[in-house]
This record gives structure tokens, sequence and C-alpha cells, in this order.
């Protein structure tokens, strides 16, 4: 029988968006495997109650950034009262923080890179998980060893997220099922391109009357960009909505989902809709690219090019048919791809190998 961890992870998040849910699908995988698990998150944080409420009771204190020893010192106390055998980190601030703790403990540490980040934060950590090629090759750009990069895929609950019929989904909401609806899901800020969605549904309104497009989540830039929607020719055709724990439901009810990505390591958004059944629209650039085959699941178009976006919403608005049966293969490809149950077995070797590479050594600052 495979030997079982106890693994510590860690996020330090200002709100919740796509490595969050990795972050909730890894622990539930992780868990399932047998594993014993504790969650670690800042206090004071939107996560800390979202997660509470996924039935995941995280271990939490105030942080103080990146330069932070307390929490260096009461992790490390934390890991060796667990007796944790490797430590798991999303996002720059956990990686370091989560590092430099495993290094006082002995133990190993595990970095997963969501985007192209700067290497600054994960020099002291053992191994390395880039969430797509694209990501790998960025840190390898940057001088970090190839050899300590393992790229495992995000993957997905296909267990939790299943098709259901769009004339059921628009119902559930009281939407229209003759109105097509667009929607873009996940944090909002330019490297997202929400206001490139904007400037093509502008484009298509004269062709499609009816058109709604559905922006769901939050971020710093969401008040430039409803200001940015009321410039625009689209009064009654732009819906702004929060971020929601039921957004796989909103996202059952679009006809398209989009990801219009200016950059982009990899996109829960976008495989959550094909996990859906919905065709995806995306941004041929990172790990968009990799995980969306052109014409079969959905379609690629160049970063920041709005006619082209324009022009492929304008094409699967109008075959229905062809845009079910990308729907159809979005979801076989999640099936045989990117299910959490095929991914966490990846995960949990790079782990396994970070423990047999680790020499345990402490960083230089006293308790």
């Amino acid at each position: 029988m495979e030997r079982t961890m106890r693994v510590l992870e860690m996020i330090t998040p200002s709100r919740i968006g796509g490595a969050e849910m990795s972050l909730l699908s890894t622990v539930r995988a992780l868990e399932a495997s047998g594993d014993e698990v504790t969650v670690f998150c800042p206090s004071g944080r939107p996560i800390v109650n979202w997660l509470k409420r996924n039935g995941i009771n995280p271990v939490t204190w105030t942080t103080w950034g990146k330069f932070d020893p307390a929490t260096v010192l009461r992790l490390t106390r934390l890991m060796r009262e667990r007796r944790i055998d490797v430590v798991h980190t999303h996002l720059s601030t956990a990686g370091l923080l989560g590092a430099l703790a495993a290094k006082r403990a002995g133990i190993p540490s595990v970095a997963t890179i969501h985007g192209f980040n700067s290497v600054d934060c994960y020099q002291f950590t053992t191994r390395l998980v880039a969430v797509s090629q694209a990501v790998k090759e960025h840190l390898v750009a940057l001088k970090m060893p190839a050899s300590k990069i393992d790229v495992v895929h995000q993957g997905i609950d296909t267990n939790r997220f299943v098709p259901i019929p769009l004339i059921r989904a628009k119902r559930q909401f009281g939407y229209s099922f003759a109105q097509p609806r667009i929607g873009v899901f996940g944090g909002i800020s330019a490297v997202y391109g929400q206001d490139l969605a904007l400037q093509a549904l502008a484009r298509i309104v004269a062709q499609i009357h009816d058109v709604q497009l559905m922006i769901v989540g939050d971020g710093e830039d969401r008040e430039q960009l409803e200001a940015r929607a009321q410039t625009l020719p689209l009064k009654g055709h732009v819906e702004f909505l929060p971020f929601t724990e039921k957004a796989h439901e909103l996202m059952s009810a679009c006809d398209i989902v989009l990801a219009p990505s200016r950059k982009e390591g990899f996109s829960i958004a976008a495989l959550s809709g094909m996990a859906l059944a919905r065709p995806v629209i995306v941004s041929n650039c990172g790990g968009l690219a990799e995980m969306v085959p052109h014409g079969r699941v959905g379609l690629r178009v160049q970063a920041n090019d709005v006619p082209a976006l324009a022009e492929a919403m304008l094409m699967l608005l109008r075959m229905p048919e062809r845009a079910a049966a990308m729907g159809k293969a979005g979801r076989q490809l999640v099936e045989e791809c990117f299910d959490i149950d095929q991914q966490t077995p990846y995960l949990r070797q790079v782990m396994r190998t970070a423990t047999l590479c680790n020499i345990g050594v402490a960083p230089e600052f006293g308790m």
C-alpha cells in the first residue's frame, strides 16, 4: 500500500480565485488518498470563512507580508507539533514563508506556481510545480533549474462539476433560453481581459440584439471596468456579479464561457466551463493554448485581438449545434486529462521526490 503523508497546505490570498479553488480541490483529493492535511491561511481574509463553509477548518493567525519572522517561527512549531512530512504552498508569500519554516523544521517544501511569477520567493523551496509547460518555460527563463520543476496540470472534480442541459440551467435563474448568454469568470483585472470581452461584445450587439455578457468575480479593476461598460453602447447587455460559490451554476447557464486573458498560466474558469460541457473561447497564450485544442472543445484567438474575439463569439452563437458538440468534447477531454483524481498522483509523486532530495538546511536567522 502506498505510504500516506502528513501535508501542510499553505496559501496567502487577498481574494478567492483560481489558486484558492485549486487548493480546495487538492485538499479534498489528498484526503481521499488517505493523507492527513492541515491548511494554513492568514486570518481576516475572505478565504477563511469560505474554507469553513466548504468543510475545512484552517489554522490561521495574522501575518505581515513576506518579511514576517514571527510567522516563520510559528509555522515551524506547527510543522513539528503536527509532524508534517511536506509543505505544499500556493502564491508567492506562502511560498517564501512556508519554505523558510520548512527549512527550519528539516522537512521539504513544494510550491505550486499558478502564473508567471518572479522566482525570488522560491529560492528556498525544495521543488516547484508549474501548472503548465508555459509556466515552466517562464521559470527556466528566469534561471530556475529545469531539474527542480515538474509540470502538473490543475485538476477539477468531475463528480462536482456535472453538466446539465442549457435550457434547464437558464430556467433555474429565470433566463430566456432564446437569449444568448456569454460568461467571463474570475478575478477582475486587466491581465484577465474582461475589458476585451466588453469591446468584443460592443462589436456584435448590432447583429445579435439580445446577447448578454455576464462578468462574475471581484478584483481591483472592477469599478474601472463597470465605468468602461457605461462608455460603450452596451446598456442592458452586461451584468456584473460578485464572486459566488455557485459560479458553476451560473456558468452552466451560459452558451459560451470566455477566458480572454492577456497572460494566463492555467485557467480554472476555462477548465470548469469544459467540465460543464460548455464551449470555451480563450486567448492563444500560456497554459490556455495547452488546455484548449482549437476547434475541438472551443476556439483560440490571439490575445488582445478584439475583432477575432468578436468573430469567434458570433461563430459559436450562430452555430449552436457545433457549439454543443464542442462542449461535449470539452467534458470528455476533462474526464480524460484534467480530472483531479488523475492529477493528484502526479502531485503526490512530486511530494515524495521532494522528501527524498530534502537536505533540511535552516536559514540564517535566530529564534
